[in-house]
């Protein structure tokens, strides 16, 4: 079975801020676990990751390169 996918990874780290499993049994598995993740973690991680501030400004980075002839960050996948 593949592991995660979509953003899935890209906002939670496993164990701190959420769980990351395989499949349906073993993210219904994890839900035990639950009381383990300190809330404040999650908390400030989110504020840090998804900011107004932080939003707008990636949002606008790539018309701005796109105004200036910078480069585009190469993109995986």
């Amino acid at each position: 079975m593949p592991g995660p996918r979509g953003s899935a990874p890209e906002i939670i780290d496993d164990g701190t801020t959420g769980f990351l499993r395989r499949g349906v049994r073993e993210l219904a598995d994890a839900l035990h676990q639950i009381g383990t993740l300190d809330r404040s973690i999650c908390r400030r991680t989110a504020e840090t990751r998804f900011s107004a501030e932080r939003m707008v400004a990636e949002h606008l980075q790539p018309y701005e390169n796109a105004l200036t002839g910078a480069e585009l960050p190469a993109t995986t996948g």
